[in-house]
């Protein structure tokens, strides 16, 4: 195995790396393998005692058809109408080795290594195949046997035992003409070049997870849809194993529109590929920002304007520029239960957004506190709450963070507590003269013993000594 790049390479996603190789060929091919052995030793006649001993076994690997859990994606995807010009068809496999599990040989004819893929990823236009003219990625139904006896069309050649399976199992045909598949398929020496693998792990310099390793198999075609002509096409995952002939007359241009090629087709999808200026992702966005003429569309995020009502010049126009800030009112319930309304703001802003408040020493602590209230008009502006809020859900949203941050608030109030215990205790935490004894004692047989200690110590500011003691 040939490594392409051996330094891993980053994708914008820092939680993935990628390892892109060239192949991944198994040890052996798929197929029927009879194993031989026996065993003689030099001068001594053994009869019949050491007789040799004969096994068959299978490799297993698709041949036919290909299972729906066996593609991993395929782009462009199946349906779309956007611009594809610039992208060549694609599809991902779940399993790395499978391309090369079976090879294109013939029955007796048997290449030496390295060997080429037995698949590749064929895109028709329409009109290029009699059967599909409107690139509908149609098949026909048939038999692994009727595909490889067929008479009057060039298929695969594959022996009988070598068939994996039933050969009455139904499996999906393409028949293409002869100069319509000389022009599509890659050359038999370009084939190595359109497969690739890729081994995606996670980067587990984030947070310490656990990898999840995966690794595919990618199959690239080799033709571009048209950049000037609306067309849709039909990408076919053909088979070519038994198939060194065929492939050979079309690298030497022997395959005529007399000639039909009859191949399994293990996937098939269609797509339409618009090359106008609209017609991608990029003609779009422009269409959305701009108008016909050019001109900027009025996007901003806010509601529209409302029409004009009986109240003042000034209140109309303090609400119309919160709206064209980006800012709705919203019904607005305080911690206390009065019912009231507050201004709110997403995170995306529809102009500069003002500067955030000095953060106080021990910190935010609540939404509450970051509540604005405009005295003039008797409304709370709940952006900055509303940020606290989803910036606490979002961290809390991270399984590991929650666990250790829940782990140190139970270690934080355990150190506290033992502090308190050991400064409740006669004699400790101040001299002996300070402290009254007596009302120690009459406090201890008291119903809340405990509490009324907290409250004591609440009252005197020890309790907010203690627990910036505990959590630095």
């Amino acid at each position: 195995m040939t490594d392409q790049l051996d330094a891993p390479v980053r994708t914008a996603d820092p939680g993935f790396v990628l390892h892109f190789r060239d192949n991944r060929e198994p040890a052996i091919d798929a197929g029927m393998y009879r194993v031989h052995a026996e065993q003689t030793l030099p001068g001594v006649d053994t009869g019949d005692y050491l007789t040799p001993v004969e096994e068959t076994f299978e490799v297993r690997a698709p041949q036919f058809a290909l299972a729906d859990d066996q593609v991993h994606a395929v782009n462009p995807a199946p349906g779309t109408h956007a611009d594809h010009s610039k992208t060549l068809a694609h599809l991902t496999l779940a399993n790395p080795l499978l391309p090369w599990m079976r090879r294109l040989d013939e029955p007796g004819v048997r290449e030496a290594a390295p060997a080429e893929p037995w698949l590749a990823l064929l895109v028709f236009a329409e009109g290029e195949l009699p059967a599909d003219p409107r690139s509908d990625a149609l098949t026909v139904t048939r038999t692994a046997e009727e595909l490889l006896t067929a008479e009057g069309v060039r298929h695969p050649r594959i022996a009988p035992s070598q068939i994996e399976g039933d050969p009455t199992a139904p499996c999906r045909t393409v028949d293409i003409p002869g100069d319509v598949f000389a022009t599509v398929v890659p050359r038999t020496e370009e084939l190595r070049h359109l497969l690739h693998v890729r081994d995606v792990t996670t980067d587990t310099g984030l947070r310490g997870e656990q990898l999840a390793e995966g690794a595919y198999a990618v199959v690239v075609s080799s033709r571009l849809p048209d950049r000037a002509v609306q067309a849709r096409y039909a990408a076919h995952l053909v088979a070519l194993e038994g198939c060194r002939s065929i492939l050979a007359d079309a690298d030497a241009g022997r395959l005529t529109h007399d000639v039909t090629v009859r191949l399994a087709a293990l996937r098939s999808w269609s797509f339409t590929s618009d090359p106008a200026p609209g017609g991608g992702f990029a003609g779009r966005v422009r269409h959305f920002l701009f108008d016909a003429t050019g001109a900027e569309r009025d996007l901003l995020l806010r509601l529209p304007e409302p029409p004009a009502g009986d109240g003042s010049d000034e209140a109309r126009a303090t609400a119309l520029a919160r709206l064209a800030s980006g800012r709705v009112p919203l019904p607005h319930r305080l911690e206390t239960g009065e019912d009231t309304y507050a201004w709110y703001r997403g995170p995306l802003t529809a102009e500069p957004a003002q500067k955030l408040p000095d953060t106080p020493e021990p910190g935010w602590t609540s939404a509450a506190q970051l509540m604005v209230y405009e005295r003039a008009w008797g409304l709370f502006d709940a952006g900055w709450g509303a940020a606290w809020t989803l910036g606490r859900a979002l961290a809390l949203a991270d399984a590991d963070f929650a666990a250790t941050l829940s782990a140190w608030h139970a270690k934080a109030r355990a150190r506290a507590a033992a502090l308190a215990q050991r400064l409740a205790a006669p004699g400790l935490g101040a001299p002996a003269s300070a402290r009254d004894t007596a009302a120690f004692h009459a406090r201890a047989l008291g119903p809340r013993p405990f509490g009324s200690l907290l409250e004591e110590l609440a009252a005197d500011g020890t309790a907010a000594r203690l627990l910036r003691a505990a959590t630095h």
